[in-house]
């Protein structure tokens, strides 16, 4: 996370984004790593799958205007969440996983070898081509119950056999299932519901993350508490030189990764510090953080931050934030591990993240556990609806701190000037950004699938490019 892109030629040459036009920047650009602060925050469930949560703010990239967005606004940031599960469910869900995993793969390349008679699609194993380059990623149907797929149904029958998640079955159900199928491991006969206790993890990190979700018409698609969001998932197995060009996902839904295996780490003398990263690109650094750098020609730096894939960890990010994954180059001498990186990418149906704010201070860390706003504490951790509810009250009390205090990024109300004047201020800048509309070109419409006759309208600039991943 500390290498200037200066220093990593390829990793400079796949932030410039030149596969994808739409990301594409010119080639004097110059980036600088972001070092962020991780902000502690408290964990609203008492049994929480999650052993920490923090939090990071990203620079937007500013080719992406999210319906709503404030336009001319600068020093705006995107929250990036990280969550750690818990170790005693992350390490047994990572090995059933990984095994699981190289078995879908190998099923996978046998589908691709038989000349084109097994295409990808739901309840297949063949592979699909998004944005990765080599490796292999499936179709996204890991959260899908489907009575037809052969794992479907040795998980239908394992659950009718006992209904305990964990190990409550005891050892005669353990002797049941051995008999039933000697030939299905345990990694074989769990992989369905190993994928839905995902979805629940990615449910539970939509829930802690706080904030509405799902605001106006979009209430009717919030799930129950504790329920879990409308969501689909697939499966990504890249070995060292695989990786994932710049992209995007649905711009105003949230997107996550869960990490499930690293594959052989880097270490001292290899030759990208970030290979086998996911890298996120943002806009310049906020002047609160001491203010962009400046490269040679006096132009701002932008900025970028490389996450590792660590087992058990489990990234959320708005899907308009710009991301790729880089190749890990191994020195000479060094073979090829036996295991490759895996993980698991998910979009949300309906889940949308909040717009991108001001850069705010970061505030002291706070201490887990209680919490001020941790609603019922023995009803197995309290309404996801109050935690919402409780996250947005305090959201919008810092911001009202915030517009009464002044910023620091140099907009109204720095030094702590008017807070009235600067509210009035980003209302318009709130409805400007709404009447703001850009007619797509012919060319990228005919390119994005719409038809000679149709005139394609939207905010500016919206690109959307749902189902890619790491």
């Amino acid at each position: 996370m500390s290498t200037l892109a200066a220093d990593d030629p390829e990793l400079h040459e796949l932030l410039l984004s030149h596969k994808k036009r739409s990301l594409a920047l010119p080639e004097t650009t110059t980036f600088e790593p972001l070092r962020p602060v991780a902000t502690n925050v408290p964990l609203r469930a008492e049994d929480s799958l999650f052993a920490t949560h923090t939090t990071y703010q990203m620079p937007i990239d500013g080719l992406h205007v999210r319906p709503g967005q404030p336009l001319d606004c600068p020093g705006l940031v995107d929250t990036i969440h990280r969550f750690a599960v818990k170790r005693q469910v992350a390490a047994p869900l990572c090995n059933r996983l990984t095994e699981w995993a190289l078995h879908k793969e190998r099923r996978g390349k046998d589908a691709e070898g038989r000349l084109g008679l097994v295409k990808a699609g739901k309840g297949s194993d063949a592979g699909v081509q998004k944005t990765n380059v080599g490796g292999y990623q499936s179709f996204h149907d890991l959260f899908d119950e489907d009575p037809a797929d052969e794992e479907s149904n040795l998980f239908a029958a394992e659950a009718n056999g006992d209904g305990d998640c964990d190990d409550g079955g005891g050892d005669g159900d353990e002797k049941d299932d051995e008999d039933e199928d000697a030939s299905a491991p345990e990694w074989l006969r769990r992989s369905k519901r190993d994928c839905m206790l995902v979805r629940d993890i990615v449910s539970a990190a939509i829930d802690e993350a706080g904030g509405d979700a799902y605001p106006g018409e979009a209430a009717a698609r919030r799930p129950p508490p504790g329920g879990r969001h409308a969501s689909y998932g697939w499966l990504n197995v890249n070995r060292s030189a695989d990786s994932n060009f710049m992209h995007t996902h649905q711009v105003d839904l949230w997107s996550a990764v869960f990490y499930v295996c690293e594959g052989e780490p880097n270490a001292p003398g290899f030759p990208s510090p970030c290979g086998g990263h996911m890298v996120f690109r943002g806009g310049a650094r906020p002047a609160g953080e001491g203010g962009p750098a400046l490269a040679a020609d006096g132009a701002p730096c932008r900025t970028y931050l490389a996450v590792p894939p660590q087992p058990g960890t489990l990234w959320l990010f708005p899907g308009s934030l710009p991301h790729l994954v880089m190749r890990r180059l191994l020195p000479p001498g060094v073979a090829e591990p036996e295991v490759p990186r895996i993980s698991i990418g998910v979009n949300f149906d309906f889940a949308v993240p909040p717009l991108p704010s001001p850069w705010r201070p970061p505030a002291q860390p706070e201490e887990p556990g209680g919490g001020d706003d941790g609603g019922g504490g023995d009803g197995g951790g309290g309404e996801a609806a109050a935690a919402r509810t409780a996250r947005a009250a305090k959201d919008a009390a810092a911001a009202a701190r915030h517009e009464g205090n002044g910023n620091g990024n140099g907009l109204p109300g720095d030094g702590g000037g008017d807070g009235g004047a600067e509210r009035e201020r980003r209302e318009e800048w709130v409805e400007a950004a709404a009447q703001t509309q850009l007619i797509m070109g012919e060319d990228e419409a005919r390119e994005r699938g719409f038809g000679p006759d149709e005139e394609v309208v939207m905010p500016l600039p919206v690109w959307s490019d749902s189902d890619d991943d790491q």
